[in-house]
């Protein structure tokens, strides 16, 4: 049997619930699938998750900054090459491809080590905010060291957006031609029921909570909609630099707004409480929660960065939007004054999603990456 090592250091969000899609999909057709993670002891997926996420590696990262944890795996603790041995152990004479989730930092863990023992490697890249190492040059010149490792080795290359290809040959040299384009998925929850007057228009944001997010927008435009009289309510889920400001923001405005914090599965438990899903992002690649919005039943409202324009089209399965907080509330209001449209789009948005990214089309993707010689 062939088995699939999905590997990420510290995964999260997004990237964390793609692994998870693919062990539950690829364990459904038929492929054994096993995740196996590098994280610190804060890492919030530790306890909540693991005994639910079935066959599992986990080892120790250290609480430094990641492109050190990544130098700290590379030359000191690379797990990978022995998670690989114990599965062949396990399984006989079985492939085992391992499938990384770093993107180019993914090069920390190519060792000529591993290509001994593993049968195939696929590198994922998930989209990144490339602004961030133009004015950190010994952060980005590690950055490029692995990616040159990756781009040396017999890797097999994809991205779940077409649109990053660019930045990534831009910053790293890696040619575009290297890579198979396919998107994310995300499970098929269930829709929310059709809204009725009276009950409060709900609002998300869900996914780490940081400037490049925008999720100020998405809270000052709700704020701007209830004091105008609209019956709104706003909900906050995630964690990350901001999450303090944004849990004092919410006890401030608690008559309209909550902060959740950390929510195991939020694409399954909160998104489909709520009508739209707000992203305002600087830069994405292909957010996971917009597939997890769409799949729901839930109306993405979201900037036109990345690869957010291949998930939504403006007014058929979703609102494309400016990144301020005036764009945000007048999407929003629109959506509230009328009521058809909303439901339109939350019924178009989970149609384009069953057609083109539900999880058995996207695994048969991978599965012909994985076997292409």
């Amino acid at each position: 049997m062939t088995t699939v090592l999905h590997v990420a250091r510290e995964p999260m969000t997004g990237v964390w619930a793609m692994m998870n899609v693919l062990r539950t999909e690829q364990t459904r057709r038929g492929l054994k699938s096993v995740l196996g993670v590098m994280v610190t002891a804060s890492w919030p997926h530790r306890s909540s998750q693991v005994a639910e996420s079935g066959p599992m590696f986990i080892a120790t990262s250290p609480s430094i900054p990641g492109t050190l944890a990544h130098f700290y795996h590379e030359f000191l603790a690379n797990p990978v090459p022995r998670w690989v041995k114990q599965l062949k152990a396990l399984g006989g004479s079985g492939k085992v491809i391992v499938h990384f989730h770093n993107a180019w930092l993914s090069g920390s863990f190519l060792s000529a080590a591993l290509f001994e023992v593993a049968d195939r490697v696929i590198v994922t890249f998930h989209g990144f905010p490339a602004a961030c190492l133009y004015d950190q040059p010994l952060r980005y010149r590690a950055h490029q060291h692995w990616a040159s490792a990756l781009l040396a080795s017999p890797s097999k290359l994809t991205s779940v957006d077409a649109a990053s290809l660019y930045d990534y040959e831009r910053l790293f040299g890696l040619p575009p031609d290297r890579f198979t384009i396919i998107p994310n998925s995300a499970p098929c929850a269930r829709s929310r029921s059709p809204r009725l007057d009276g009950v409060a228009f709900r609002v998300g944001h869900v996914g780490a909570l940081n400037a490049h997010k925008g999720w100020r927008y998405t809270a000052e435009a709700v704020k701007t909609l209830y004091t105008r009289g609209h019956n709104i309510r706003l909900t906050i889920v995630g964690t990350g630099d901001d999450q303090e400001a944004a849990g004092t923001w919410c006890r401030l405005h608690s008559a309209f707004a909550e902060y959740l914090g950390t929510v195991t599965d939020a694409g399954s438990v909160v998104i489909p409480t709520i009508d739209a899903l707000v992203l305002p992002s600087a830069s994405e690649g292909m957010p996971m929660v917009i597939l997890e919005a769409m799949a729901a039943g839930v109306v993405p409202v979201a900037t036109a960065v990345g690869g957010i324009p291949s998930l939504i089209q403006h007014m058929k399965t979703g609102l494309l939007i400016d990144r301020n907080t005036d764009s945000v509330s007048n999407a929003l209001e629109r959506l509230i004054s009328c009521p058809e449209l909303t439901e339109t789009l939350k019924r178009q948005a989970r149609e384009c999603f069953e057609r083109h990214y539900a999880p058995e089309q996207i695994c048969r993707r991978y599965e012909a990456v994985y076997a292409d010689e």
